[in-house]
């Protein structure tokens, strides 16, 4: 897994997008010594961050993780008609990556943000990341 997150890094660091945007040429903000923050909003693929005292909130680039309850039960039956699961099952494995993220930030990350918006659904503030641990 380590290796695909490297992976992901170097790829989106150096990618090459034709025509590009103000977005795209924005920078690259590098966020060390980040620390994984519970919260119940967490999940697989989202989850509050600490860096130096202030609180962020990332959800990971090129990641999407079933949901983790039913807040969202289109989402979830959605997730679930996917992968020919019920919705019952896309919650449990949501749960699963949930605690996956959970253990793999525990020891502390260094997070790479463009501070992209990725608000999808929530009324929060929450900006795309990618992540790089020593696990």
């Amino acid at each position: 897994m380590r290796w695909f997150v490297h992976t992901c890094a170097v790829l989106a660091l150096f990618i090459y997008l034709p025509g590009p945007t103000a977005e795209a040429a924005k920078r690259w903000y590098i966020k060390e010594n980040c620390e994984y923050v519970e919260n119940p909003a967490n999940d697989g693929d989202s989850f509050h961050v600490r860096i130096k005292g202030r609180r962020y909130f990332f959800r990971l680039y090129w990641v999407d993780t079933p949901e983790s309850d039913d807040s969202y039960p289109e989402r979830v039956a959605e997730q679930a008609a996917y992968f020919g699961i019920s919705d019952k099952d896309a919650i449990r494995i949501g749960k699963k990556a949930t605690e996956f993220t959970r253990a793999y930030l525990k020891n502390g990350f260094t997070t790479y943000t463009k501070y992209q918006d990725a608000r999808g659904n929530s009324k929060r503030d929450r900006d795309y990341g990618l992540i790089e641990t020593d696990a």
